[in-house]
């Protein structure tokens, strides 16, 4: 409850929605490596070429889907947890301000 987790997000996502990028440059990174091993290879024909990075592209766009299935389904509706954060951490400064009260009520008695 003290650190933050994707329980404990904003309305808009805004860290989550972060990752959404790295998904881009992972995607241009592995046809980079295609791209490499196919010269390697002396492939050089261009339907062979499109559609080795065709089949990144398509694994790309499940894995990003899914991504997105993840923040609606899971993270958002989980959201209701920084509530509960806040309510813990207001019931923790009750307790502290209760316990220095009693504190300095009991340190008046034995005056």
């Amino acid at each position: 409850m003290k650190y933050e987790s994707e329980w404990y997000a904003d309305e808009a996502l805004s860290k989550w929605n972060e990752i959404d990028d790295l998904f881009e440059e992972e995607k241009q990174q592995q046809k980079a490596l295609i791209e490499a091993g196919l010269d390697e290879l002396g492939i050089t024909e261009p339907y062979l070429r499109d559609f080795a990075l065709d089949v990144v592209d398509e694994a790309h766009k499940h894995v990003k889907s899914n991504w997105q299935l993840e923040k609606a389904q899971r993270i958002k509706p989980s959201l209701w947890w920084k509530q509960v954060a806040q309510v813990q951490a207001q019931n923790q400064t009750t307790s502290t301000e209760q316990s220095d009260a009693n504190a300095n009520c009991s340190s008046s008695n034995l005056i």
